[in-house]
């Protein structure tokens, strides 16, 4: 049986799943992890996420993707950021869409999106 790292984030271990459906009203768990250059963003915070749901259907963004910090999240001494958090999908009606994050730097450089497709049943 192979050995897996925990995915652990604020002292929160994420259990990841395969299951990619949420009934109407349920919560969307996302881990998930940004890699900074040593001191630029771990240590002083100025990194931040953005995470918005798109409407594979129409391809129109449902979320509003203001900028998070990922200073609650990092450690001192690692470039790796593990980053848990719940996501609001209670008000997202019954469809296909697409989760997906990016990272923001000090100079507001970006990495592209990355995400995951989910259905709300």
């Amino acid at each position: 049986m192979p050995d897996y790292a925990p995915l652990v984030s604020n002292e929160t271990e994420f259990q990841p799943t395969a299951d990619t459906r949420f009934k109407l009203g349920e919560s969307l768990y996302a881990y998930f992890e940004v890699y900074t250059p040593q001191g630029e963003g771990s240590e002083n915070g100025s990194a931040e996420i953005e995470i918005r749901i798109v409407d594979l259907k129409v391809g129109k963004i449902v979320s509003d993707p203001r900028p998070i910090s990922v200073a609650p999240y990092a450690k001192p001494g690692t470039s790796a950021i593990p980053i848990g958090r719940g996501i609001d999908i209670s008000k997202v009606p019954k469809g296909s869409y697409r989760i997906e994050v990016r990272a923001v730097g000090l100079k507001g450089a970006s990495t592209d999106w990355k995400g995951e497709n989910f259905t709300v049943e």
